[in-house]
């Protein structure tokens, strides 16, 4: 269930980042005499890696959280 927090907001970075990200690009290719074509599975493999490492990070501090011993935090704080 925390992971779909996350993907929600991974997705929506990217929904926001893709317009910015392809006008940023457009505009310094052009200034290159030799254009190279901006394909879109460039921003979908972007779009995987970013989803695969926060579902990582999130699941991995989930578990190490869901098998520490309870009263060894509360000895921390």
């Amino acid at each position: 269930m925390i992971n779909l927090k996350f993907i929600a907001i991974v997705s929506i970075s990217f929904v926001i980042a893709i317009p910015i990200t392809y006008f940023i690009v457009t505009k310094y290719f052009s200034e290159f005499m030799d254009h190279c074509p901006i394909y879109w599975w460039i921003f979908a493999l972007g779009y995987a890696i970013a989803l695969v490492l926060s579902i990582l990070v999130v699941t991995l501090t989930c578990y190490k959280a869901s098998i520490d011993n309870p009263v060894n935090t509360l000895q921390k704080e």
